[in-house]
């Protein structure tokens, strides 16, 4: 999926996540993605996401910005924001 713009970007409290046969209780981000529309590529649908960053049992994830291993969600999207910039 092609993405054309971000906005209302939050970084939200730990909530409590159900996860496989578990549960964990982590911060997350919600956000807006604007969705290109295949026979208008200039018009789109805004669609809501969110994103959890801990899983349990952390592992080592690579993403742009590297290993995210014990960084908080504003210091994980520091690190994305200065890869892209």
């Amino acid at each position: 999926m092609k993405i054309a713009g971000v906005r209302n970007v939050s970084i939200h409290r730990p909530a409590r996540f159900p996860f496989r046969r578990t549960s964990v209780n982590t911060e997350y981000i919600s956000y807006d993605v604007l969705v290109p529309i295949p026979e208008n590529p200039k018009k789109g649908n805004w669609r809501p996401r969110q994103m959890i960053l801990e899983l349990p049992k952390s592992r080592t994830i690579r993403v742009l910005a590297g290993n995210i291993d014990g960084l908080s969600m504003r210091e994980y999207l520091d690190k994305v924001n200065a890869a892209l910039g």
